[in-house]
């Protein structure tokens, strides 16, 4: 296509330039008394150019029968020159010209390349802009976007050819890859080099190369929600009704999130086809009460009967999530619920989209993908100071984060991911979802009395959220630690721990003093 391109502009050249000289030839051979004025190069070119421009001095016209013809032609390429600079400037301003030069002009702004525009893209945009007003979103498809819009800009180009395209001295921009294809397309493209890479994914890969990240809708959901609604002092018994793999994500991520101190225990009540849940988790016996109700842990119970058939449940729950996949039946379960029973639990149902009415709705794009949820550069800064604690509280004898494994490094984000959780019981308040750099000072003083005065109880929170998260991924009790067959020393109750081995939960707690 280029070269087709450089052949026509060449050919119109040559023959601009053969049309001159024509014109030259034509004009000097006129009699003296004619009065030629285009007689050189110069004049020729002069003349052609007040001619197409439509400029029209009249200090320079032909007199021979050939030069007018000439002329002619001339003033016929004026119609048609002006119709392609109006074209031009149109099709600059509508179509790739301006948003190209936009691109070439994104200096050291940062970079957000998208492979598609659709509604996971926009929205992650959408909080992206809001955080960081100046950044810069380019999309591989225009869908829906304006041209005039100067943040975003949608061109029917490939991710990695607008990466190529990006100015010389740009930030290292971050690709993002999103849709039911996304890890495929990115296969088929290859893994860019001098961008961070983050991709759409339900299964996340065992191995991961530095820079590439994944995320599922599923797992960003329920990290939001219990972020967003965190449980409350006086919410003890919670079910979820419709199990799928949004509530299996809820149901993990609340396992996880809500260890919340030695003296309070949860009930989990589960409604739905949740059997291969504890097939996956088996491991999980050991630290929560599976099938019966216990008064010193957490209690997991898998309800084989409808939601409703239980009446005295539904009257005594604190919490009640609504979340099918499917989520019309969430709708019309949330009917149902408020028609034909008392209910004095607090309500969420689950929906993608912003409802009207007085519907209690989570899951919306606009809240699910966010900056910190999706690209988890805050959270993974926390883990890395986190490991960092740890290896100084092994005098350095700890690997450093580019040399864990990637089960390591989920429970160093994890165990980040814990620290709201953390804070709020500092605190003393579970409404807070957000902390201001007075409240986290204020939570960092308490935890140094609290170590003074019961050294044990915040590394008995820290150990239970720990013993938790490898039940959960299967870890057992063994003498001698074996990553490969999942077998630790620790996965014993806190009483049964050395005085050391208590010691250096306090690393998770010392976090919190590298966010002042």
């Amino acid at each position: 296509m280029k070269k087709n391109r450089r052949v026509l502009i060449g050919g119109a050249v040559a023959a601009y330039v053969l049309l001159l000289w024509v014109l030259v030839l034509a004009e000097s051979a006129a009699p003296e008394e004619a009065g030629a004025s285009i007689t050189t190069m110069g004049k020729a070119l002069w003349y052609s150019i007040v001619t197409i421009t439509t400029v029209g001095y009249g200090d320079a016209f032909p007199v021979t029968g050939i030069g007018k013809i000439i002329g002619a032609l001339f003033l016929l390429m004026s119609a048609g020159a002006l119709t392609a600079l109006i074209s031009f400037g149109v099709s600059w301003f509508t179509g790739t010209g301006l948003p190209r030069f936009r691109i070439r002009r994104a200096g050291s702004r940062p970079i957000f390349i998208f492979n598609r525009a659709d509604g996971a893209a926009m929205a992650l945009a959408e909080n992206i802009l809001e955080e960081t007003p100046n950044a810069l979103c380019l999309f591989s498809e225009p869908g829906g976007i304006s041209a005039a819009d100067p943040c975003r800009i949608g061109l029917e180009i490939p991710p990695d050819v607008l990466l190529n395209q990006l100015p010389r001295g740009a930030g290292r921009p971050t690709m993002v890859f999103t849709g039911a294809d996304a890890q495929e397309q990115l296969s088929r493209m290859g893994i860019p080099e001098g961008a961070d890479v983050i991709c759409q994914s339900a299964g996340i890969p065992q191995t991961l190369r530095p820079g590439l990240r994944f995320f599922d809708r599923d797992s960003l959901c329920a990290s939001m929600y219990w972020r967003r609604y965190p449980l409350k002092k006086d919410e003890k018994k919670v079910l979820l009704v419709g199990f799928g793999s949004l509530a299996r994500e809820l149901l993990e991520q609340a396992l996880l999130t809500n260890v919340l101190s030695p003296v309070r225990v949860n009930e989990y009540h589960v409604f739905g086809n949740a059997a291969d849940f504890l097939l996956d988790h088996p491991g999980l016996d050991g630290s929560v009460s599976i099938g019966r109700i216990a008064s010193d842990r957490d209690s997991l119970i898998l309800h084989t009967e409808d939601w409703n058939g239980d009446e005295a449940l539904l009257r005594s729950a604190d919490r009640i999530l609504l979340c099918a996949d499917d989520e019309s039946r969430n709708t019309e379960l949330y009917r149902r619920l408020c028609t034909w029973f008392p209910v004095s639990a607090t309500v969420h149902v689950y929906s993608s989209t912003m409802l009207t009415g007085d519907l209690p709705a989570f899951g919306t794009d606009k809240e699910i993908y966010t900056p910190e949820a999706v690209l988890r550069f805050g959270l993974e800064r926390m883990a890395i100071q986190l490991n960092e604690n740890y290896r100084a509280a092994c005098g350095g004898n700890a690997p450093k984060w580019e040399e864990l494994t990637p089960f390591l490094r989920r429970s160093n984000m994890a165990s980040a991911d814990h620290l709201r959780t953390k804070l709020r019981f500092l605190l003393d308040d579970d409404s807070l979802t957000e902390f201001t750099a007075e409240q986290i000072r204020e939570a960092y003083n308490r935890f140094l009395t609290l170590r003074e005065q019961q050294p044990d109880l915040c590394r008995r929170i820290e150990h239970d959220r720990w013993v938790r998260f490898h039940a959960m991924y299967n870890w057992r009790y063994a003498p001698t630690r074996d990553n490969t067959q999942r077998l630790h020393p620790l996965m014993v109750p806190f009483d049964d721990l050395t005085l050391a081995d208590q010691a250096k939960d306090d690393y998770a707690w010392e976090l919190i003093s590298s966010l002042i």
